[in-house]
């Protein structure tokens, strides 16, 4: 699957107006990258892996490779406040850069550190089966969009993704 094909696919499955106005808007992988993570396209880009229909780890991996894995850490302005995101694909382990504060995980298999004082909001697709290891001081809120989560030492809010 391309960016093309997931357009094609994003059409028939109705998406709100904002996250097409906004998928338009793209000029190139990058954009696309970037509003992957984003508070607008986020929930409707897992949902359409849990359903079927999205892109598999394979075609992330193939269209977003430069970008995945920290390469590129998107930044979205959310009413006068930065919101710095990650999406990572197929990674064994991740260790959440301190300014990141939504990480979204696309067939990963291993374990997610947080590090002391950190808030984090996860994502994790379906393809995924991971453990999470919270610091004792932070706060982690994860949506579950059909993977396997392990809380390593019960402080993760785990919430299933409709």
């Amino acid at each position: 699957m391309n960016i093309r094909d997931y357009q094609e696919s994003l059409k028939m499955h109705a998406p709100c107006s904002e996250g097409v106005d906004a998928f338009s808007r793209c000029k190139n992988r990058k954009d696309v990258f970037s509003l992957i993570g984003s508070p607008v396209a986020a929930d409707y880009f897992l949902k359409s892996i849990s359903d079927g229909w999205g892109p598999t780890p394979d075609d992330m991996e193939k269209v977003f490779r430069p970008y995945l894995n920290g390469g590129l850490t998107s930044t979205h302005d959310m009413g006068g406040r930065k919101l710095r995101s990650q999406v990572w694909c197929r990674a064994d382990e991740v260790s959440v850069p301190d300014s990141v504060r939504w990480l979204m995980l696309i067939g990963c298999r291993g374990v997610v550190k947080i590090a002391n004082w950190q808030v984090v909001k996860i994502f994790i697709d379906a393809n995924s089966s991971v453990s999470i290891e919270c610091a004792p001081d932070s706060v982690v809120y994860v949506e579950n969009y059909g993977g396997e989560i392990r809380n390593v030492n019960g402080k993760c809010k785990i919430r299933k993704a409709v």
